[in-house]
């Protein structure tokens, strides 16, 4: 192999330009040109690892992070990233092992320990995340990453005003970490005397030209407005907000529509119930985003058999595993149609084994990832004795509130969520996925009327705990005596009782909404 070293200097800069402006494709290939040239380089390993990383190249991620810590392994830093990727591999045992080493080693390192706290998160072990977070912002008080981060978990745990002043502390250090206006403002229902209305329209005359500032500071102003009452101001906030992203996400509903149809394709059968690993711990909690899922999810751990795991990426991940991560699209329609069936029995088991240890010390766990209503009928035949309980919600209470909220930008699921009709078109293709399992799966799928729920609960959940083989209780609704985690954007209201603020929110908005309805209406999944 011939090598120009007189290029390197250049790559260098290339690969520190793109790192720093989050140009991680781009980072990626610098880096890998640096890597022909000098394979031994464990900082080219390194920046490869970590350009990996933020593109969702976990098994990229792994190999390279291990390359660098091979070459130099006193460096305590490839290891926090190491772990980062067994972690994203849901290699969990693996990852919180580094996570213990280094903390106890390091106690006086803030991103050592900021990145045990994500990493633990991410591991279902809430209180330990807690206890790494809280150490880094008591290290590092003024930097903004690690106070957002003990934010949201401090939103999680229900430690509300605590999360407030996290959020503030972020913002004070650097004023435009958009992400942490909006946590503010759904960290609590807003109030005429307590909301944050005229910061945040200052902010937006100011910074409106940014399409990300558009995008959070709108989203976070239509939310404060909501709580307010203030429905049409809101909506149009809304609106705006979300078409100043819309351009950069690159959605095609089209492209939606053949990947369901390519799913649905795939499963026509229930298979072999003794191809599948025999057990029936897990309780998978799945639906449209912002259906109702953490309420059920909520209800469920209450009982003391259950442990809530939060939304889980294990399965997806251990399904593109098993059928190769380099070559395998979970996303490619034609790889869906054309890829073999994988070992059940070991993708059952490796998706079970992958939650440990987060799981295991109770008789079942809650996956409360929604969007397992893509992967349904792969662990169905992976896992036979597995229960799916799905949550179905008002469809223009489920459009509505897809659109209204922000999901993580770098997440492949909510692309469609910046228009109101890609949300409703969505909808639709969810309605008749889930149609499609009810069919090939009878008997495994409870659906649940969430809008039944909070009106009745007492009358609907005992239901749901039959359906898991769980005793019930009526204490179980007090969620005020429920201390295990909650890991969702609906995290604050989960703290009380059920309520029904948002049964048919929809109609505060009916006449915006009115075009959404005539296009729902016009299918058999449409309103009801």
């Amino acid at each position: 192999m011939t090598s120009n070293t007189s290029t390197i200097p250049g790559l260098r800069t290339s690969v520190r330009q793109a790192v720093a402006s989050g140009r991680w494709n781009e980072a990626y290939r610098a880096a890998e040109s640096l890597a022909e040239i000098t394979p031994d380089d464990d900082g080219v390993h390194f920046a490869l690892g970590h350009a990996a990383i933020e593109m969702g190249w976990s098994q990229r991620a792994f190999e390279h992070f291990s390359r660098a810590s091979s070459l130099r392994p006193g460096t305590v830093h490839y290891r926090i990233y190491l772990a980062r990727a067994l972690a994203a591999l849901c290699r969990w045992s693996e990852a919180l092992s580094i996570c213990a080493e280094l903390f106890e080693a390091h106690p006086h390192d803030p991103l050592i320990a900021d990145t045990v706290g994500v990493i633990r998160s991410e591991c279902a072990m809430h209180p330990q995340a807690g206890e790494a977070f809280a150490r880094a912002t008591a290290l590092a008080p003024r930097d903004p990453g690690f106070q957002f981060n003990h934010a949201v978990w401090l939103g999680s745990d229900g430690q509300l005003d605590r999360a407030d002043q996290a959020f503030e502390a972020c913002l004070a250090s650097d004023p435009r970490h958009w992400p942490a206006y909006y946590n503010l403002s759904i960290n609590r229902r807003q109030t005429p005397g307590r909301n944050h209305l005229p910061q945040l329209r200052s902010l937006l005359a100011r910074h409106g030209q940014d399409p990300m500032a558009r995008l959070y500071l709108g989203a976070a102003l239509a939310k404060e407005l909501d709580d307010l009452d203030q429905c049409e101001e809101s909506f149009r906030q809304l609106a705006e907000a979300k078409a100043a992203m819309r351009p950069y996400r690159n959605y095609s509903s089209e492209r939606d529509a053949a990947l369901f149809e390519a799913i649905a394709e795939r499963v026509t059968t229930a298979g072999d119930p003794s191809l599948g690993h025999r057990s029936g711990e897990p309780l998978f909690v799945l639906g449209m985003a912002r259906s109702g899922t953490t309420l059920v999810d909520r209800i469920l751990s209450a009982h003391p058999d259950v442990y809530p795991a939060g939304e889980l990426f294990n399965f997806p991940v251990a399904w593109k595993q098993a059928l190769g991560e380099r070559t395998f699209n979970p996303f490619d329609p034609d790889a869906i149609r054309s890829s073999p069936d994988p070992d059940w029995n070991a993708l059952g088991r490796r998706y079970l084994e992958s939650t440990r240890p987060a799981t295991g010390s109770t008789a079942h766990f809650t996956d409360k990832l929604p969007q397992n209503y893509l992967y349904l009928g792969f662990i169905a035949q992976a896992l036979p004795d597995a229960r799916f309980i799905a949550v179905r919600r008002n469809a223009l209470d489920t459009c509505l509130s897809n659109f209204r909220h922000v999901f993580a930008p770098g997440s492949p699921y909510f692309d469609y969520s910046y228009d109101l009709f890609d949300v409703a078109r969505y909808f639709l293709m969810y309605e008749r996925l889930m149609a499609h399992w009810k069919r090939v799966f009878p008997g495994r799928i409870l659906e649940v009327d969430y809008d039944l729920l909070v009106q009745a609960p007492e009358v609907h959940a005992p239901a749901i705990m039959a359906f898991c083989g769980l005793d019930w209780d009526p204490a179980f609704l007090d969620f005020r005596n429920n201390a295990k985690p909650v890991r969702s954007a609906s995290a604050p209201q989960l703290r009380e009782p059920v309520h029904q603020r948002s049964h048919l929110r929809w109609q505060a908005y009916a006449d915006q909404l009115e075009p959404v309805r005539k296009l729902l209406s016009a299918t058999p999944t449409g309103t009801s």
